[in-house]
């Protein structure tokens, strides 16, 4: 099943999405690529939007992230050095939301409303493998039941010779009691 998430048209002007260009000295139309991509990681990696166990550099090589790359200017971009990663761009945007617990405890990090948007399509997926596992099994146990070397077949139709004289369906009612024993004959 092939990766998607919803992206709305507002994306491009949310105040979320300025911060984040501005933060990473990056027009509104890359960052939005950067959060695209990001996103699309987080269904296979992230499914559930939790960021914690991720190593912030190796985010910034996810997305495609570099951060003192030679950037044209634009209104976002001034002749500023930005080395802030991507992650903590993301945290200071609200693209993802971070959750202290206290002191000599680790924060959690966790997507920004991740169950609304990306989390529909990973619970699709799970839904999806589900009924296709349980598809696969009824599929398995019907191959074996048709092997068994005691099972009875059924003759093809054929109409009586000099025009039809019974139905299909009593054709049929006539061989079901030999594929299933609680008919009688």
């Amino acid at each position: 099943m092939m990766a998607w998430t919803e992206s709305h048209q507002s994306l491009l002007d949310h105040r979320k999405t300025l911060r984040l260009a501005k933060e990473l000295g990056i027009d509104q139309v890359t960052a939005i690529g950067h959060l695209h991509i990001f996103w699309w990681w987080a269904l296979d990696n992230a499914p559930d939007g939790n960021l914690s166990k991720i190593d912030p550099p190796m985010l910034d090589e996810v997305v495609r992230y570099h951060a003192n790359a030679t950037r044209p200017k634009s209104p976002s971009n001034s002749d500023v050095t930005h080395t802030l990663s991507f992650f903590s761009a993301l945290i200071s945007a609200q693209f993802v939301d971070r959750k202290d617990h206290g002191p000599g405890r680790k924060p959690t990090f966790r997507i920004h409303d991740w169950n609304e948007y990306g989390g529909k399509a990973c619970v699709a997926r799970a839904v999806n493998r589900e009924r296709m596992r349980r598809a696969r099994a009824l599929q398995d146990k019907s191959r074996s039941d048709n092997s068994r070397s005691d099972q009875i077949t059924i003759p093809p139709y054929s109409p009586p010779k000099g025009g039809r004289t019974r139905s299909r369906k009593n054709e049929f009612d006539r061989y079901r009691h030999l594929t299933n024993p609680e008919v009688s004959p």
